[in-house]
């Protein structure tokens, strides 16, 4: 992961847990991450995320769930039983190391202004139309404090802002 790559840690369960609802994330890295130090967790945690490797996938959920609350953070109040999407029960905290992460996965493909700007609108919905992105989505009407104007002005609002954020996700995990 791109974020990885510059020391940032996942530093919450809830992080995990969306990352592993959206399937971005994978319960194998769950524990691989965690032994390797990228996400942070207790020795107790990782034990218990090596006894529950081969259990249900629910079981690992709530196991997951219970560490959020434990650690002091946001509770998800997901049904596991159902089968009816439930994004808005997971804070909208937890998405930001995902929000970054992607941001910096397209900027890592190296792709032009334009296509990488493209890139990123495609997966505007994906974090809920967020309107911090608005500086830097190709269809919104620029800001009158954008200078340069037009796909320059917007890539470089894009870069500017994953740097930005970046920082703070540095912060959090010192």
């Amino acid at each position: 992961m791109e974020l990885f790559k510059e020391n940032i840690k996942i530093d919450s369960w809830g992080v995990a847990y969306l990352g592993l609802k959206k399937e971005w994330l994978i319960k194998s890295q769950v524990y691989e991450y965690c032994n390797a130090g990228l996400i942070v967790c207790s020795e107790e945690q990782l034990v218990e995320l090596y006894v529950v490797e081969n259990e249900p996938l629910l079981e690992f959920y709530e196991l997951i769930k219970g560490w959020i609350t434990d650690d002091g953070h946001e509770a998800i109040n997901w049904n596991e039983d159902s089968n009816d999407w439930q994004w808005d029960k997971i804070p909208c905290q937890y998405y930001k190391f995902w929000e970054i992460e992607f941001l910096c996965k397209i900027l890592a493909e190296g792709f032009d202004m334009e296509k990488t700007l493209h890139s990123v609108a495609s997966i505007h919905s994906e974090f809920g139309y967020l309107t911090s992105w608005h500086g830097f989505i190709h269809f919104m009407a620029p800001s009158p404090n954008t200078m340069p104007k037009g796909i320059d002005g917007l890539y470089n609002n894009l870069i500017e802002y994953v740097d930005s954020e970046k920082e703070k996700l540095k912060l959090s995990c010192l």
